[in-house]
Parts: C-alpha cells; sequence; structure tokens
C-alpha cells in the first residue's frame, strides 16, 4: 500500500474513534455499559476508540440507532454546524430572489430535517404531513416559528421520540398563537411564545423533561 495512503488511512482511524469516543461520553454510557448494547465484548469497543480496529457495518448500524451522530463520526462536522452552514447559503440566495422570508426560520428547518435524518431511531419518523405544516409556519409566521423552536427545547420527550414530539409542540405553539397573539399584546413575542408553550407541554399527559441548553 502506498505509504501516504497509509498514512492516511491510519490517521482517519484514529480520529474516528476519538470521535467515537466522545459521541459515547455525549450519550452518558461507560464503555462497559456501551458494549455491552452493542452485543460486542468490552475490548473490542476500546480498539474501535483507539482506532487500533475497524468497526463492521453492522456495527455502525448499531450505534445509529441508539443515538450516534452518525454525521459527526463520519466527518467531524455537527448537525447543528451542518445547519448554521446552510442557514448561511439559504440566506445568500433568498437574498438574492423576491421572497421575502425569515431566514433563521430556514436554519431551524435545516436543523430539524437534519435532526430527522440522523437522529431517528426510525427512518422517516417525521411524516410528511408534519414537514409541510412545519415549511408553511416557517415562511408564512418565521418570527413565531423561530420562537416556537427555542421554547420547545425546554420540553423534550425521551429521545426515541424526541424529533417527533419537539415538532408537534412547534406546530401547536405557532398555531394557537397565531389565533390568540391579540391576548398577548402587552408581551413581546418570546414571552407569549414562553407561556404558550407551558401550557400546552402541560396538558400532555406524557412526562417533559425540562433541559437547559447552553
Amino acid at each position: 500500500m502506498n505509504r501516504n495512503l497509509e498514512s492516511y488511512l491510519e490517521k482517519y482511524q484514529k480520529e474516528f474513534g476519538r470521535r467515537l469516543r466522545l459521541e459515547r461520553i455525549r450519550l452518558g454510557h461507560d464503555i462497559g455499559t456501551f458494549a455491552e448494547m452493542l452485543d460486542i465484548h468490552r475490548n473490542t469497543q476500546t480498539k474501535y476508540e483507539k482506532g487500533t480496529r475497524s468497526p463492521s457495518d453492522d456495527y455502525l448500524k448499531k450505534v445509529e440507532k441508539i443515538g450516534v451522530d452518525m454525521l459527526y463520526l463520519n466527518s467531524d462536522i455537527r448537525i447543528n454546524d451542518f445547519a448554521f452552514v446552510m442557514h448561511s447559503i439559504t440566506k445568500d440566495i433568498f437574498d438574492r430572489s423576491n421572497v421575502k422570508v425569515n431566514p433563521n426560520a430556514i436554519e431551524k428547518l435545516f436543523t430539524l430535517f437534519a435532526m430527522d435524518q440522523f437522529y431517528a431511531v426510525r427512518s422517516n419518523n417525521l411524516s410528511d404531513d408534519f414537514k409541510d405544516k412545519l415549511v408553511k409556519l416557517a415562511f408564512e409566521n418565521g418570527d413565531v416559528f423561530v420562537e416556537a423552536y427555542e421554547a420547545s427545547s425546554y420540553f423534550l420527550i425521551n429521545n426515541n421520540l424526541y424529533i417527533e414530539h419537539k415538532c408537534n409542540l412547534i406546530i401547536e405553539v405557532t398555531e394557537v398563537y397565531m389565533k390568540v397573539k391579540d391576548d398577548f399584546s402587552g408581551l413581546t413575542l418570546t414571552d407569549a411564545i414562553k407561556l404558550i408553550t407551558e401550557g400546552i407541554s402541560n396538558k400532555y399527559e406524557t412526562r417533559y423533561v425540562s433541559i437547559k441548553h447552553k
């Protein structure tokens, strides 16, 4: 094998292992538990993380199902980083057109659709109806959509259903606000959306977990 190619592959494998370890830590698992979840020996997982052994396709399918960010694992790019780049490109495109849209709302759409692709436990987690509603709301009520997106981040359900419930909450909050916005004339848009989000989430029978995003 060409020495340059061999050196590159060795470096890539070690970087892959480093990212795999960081993803395991991000998901909150020690190496033994993680290996058990994937039905492999602890030593095998250790070799993967050290970059001394390459994982099989079957292994990669399993880690994707338990929440590993495959975009980051393979490219060192986080989904949110990808969305930020796409936001910049989209803003440039719309600035050059006659279409009036909130670019921040489009960034949130990219993030949601990317999360659906990379974080979903089952494929195509979001239905076409969900996606159509999200796009319509983002284009027609961009400012409200952005605030609903931010507020929904405080009301996440368990990881397997997170994206589906997050989108449902965004849709409900945006639609409710558009119907009763006159009742919140004394509040800022941000505060009004937070109140509506809290009210809707409290009505759900499923227990929401409050988290703080940095």
